[in-house]
């Protein structure tokens, strides 16, 4: 028997031809098929290593135990399927990446009169930001952006859909930034609230790698390596334009862009002009995937050198400055 887990039995686990089949299909048919094939993967490889009973013999409470087993799999020399290796990793992290936005997202909330009467710390409230980003938050995107970028025929809904379905089973009841104490008393965050958190996350990583193949299209110099310091700062990549290298915050929307430098002076926010209708799989015939095809790229790569240099010379800013200026000219008048 295995140790005691908190994964419920949810779902019949798939027989093995089932399954070996499953896991035999190319990666996008695998999240395609069943929105449980993550948390069966992950659940079948960890719960059966020898990873995991160590662990837990070892004293570590499952909430530990269980995603340094993944961790520890994922970097073997086990022989596991490549895709399955990936998501494999992922899903270590899954539970802190989750826990970690919803606290990021409660301390965002400095900006509201109220919660600074409440939250006078005001400055150890930042550290605490920074480390969230730096410790889960931007190596999580990361190795969704790698993933990504290796399975560029994978649809965002079905990898939104499976990591949810896992996040729910494995890490739900439990906190995962302090494994070994309990859960406080918030009930579990909904499937559909994950859902959405994880779309919006994968969008940003697909646009951030949609950009690359803009700047491809374009003939524009790139570097798509950045520090996680300069991840924190807003670099997503950095671009050379007219003889000068910019960092450039890749924008999944116009309204984050516009946002972005309504709120801060001198951003480097770009939106790459892309619907989501234009993700369409590297072959253009996948509807709703997470990559671009290159007739897209050079069809949309114009405009996004032109917004990029806008960016650089401020007057993206001063558009964006403009809008605003009218939207409030134009309120005060309806309330006048």
């Amino acid at each position: 028997m295995h140790p005691e887990t908190n994964i419920p039995p949810t779902t019949p686990r798939s027989s093995e031809p089932d399954a070996k089949k499953e896991r035999q299909a190319p990666p996008h048919e695998r999240l395609a098929l069943s929105k449980s094939y993550i948390r069966e993967t992950v659940d079948r490889a960890v719960l059966e290593s020898d990873e995991y009973f160590r662990l837990r013999a070892l004293g570590q409470p499952d909430a530990a135990a269980f995603p340094e087993a993944a961790r520890m799999l994922s970097e073997s020399s086990n022989d596991i399927d490549p895709f399955d290796r990936s998501l494999i990793g992922i899903a270590s992290h899954l539970g802190v990446f989750i826990d970690a936005e919803q606290e990021l997202n409660s301390r965002r909330g400095f900006r509201n009169k109220q919660w600074r009467k409440q939250h006078r710390d005001f400055e150890s409230n930042e550290v605490r930001i920074g480390e969230l980003k730096e410790d889960h938050i931007i190596p999580f995107n990361r190795q969704i952006k790698e993933l990504i970028d290796e399975n560029p025929q994978l649809k965002i809904d079905d990898l939104a859909r499976n990591l949810a379905t896992a996040y729910v089973a494995i890490y739900s009841g439990q906190n995962n930034l302090h494994p070994e104490q309990p859960r406080a008393e918030n009930p579990p965050i909904e499937y559909d609230v994950v859902v959405d958190n994880l779309h919006k996350l994968i969008d940003g990583m697909r646009h951030e790698l949609a950009a690359e193949t803009l700047l491809s299209a374009a003939g524009i110099p790139y570097r798509y390596k950045t520090t996680i310091e300069q991840d924190r700062s807003g670099r997503d990549l950095y671009v050379e334009l007219d003889g000068h290298w910019v960092g450039v915050d890749i924008k999944a929307s116009l309204t984050a862009e516009q946002n972005a430098h309504l709120h801060r002076d001198y951003s480097k926010a770009t939106w790459t002009g892309l619907y989501p209708e234009d993700f369409t799989g590297i072959k253009g015939d996948r509807a709703g995937s997470v990559s671009i095809s290159f007739d897209v790229a050079k069809k949309k790569c114009g405009d996004f050198v032109d917004r990029l240099r806008r960016m650089q010379n401020g007057k993206l800013a001063t558009e964006h400055s403009r809008i605003r200026t009218t939207g409030s000219h134009a309120l005060r008048a309806v309330r006048h």
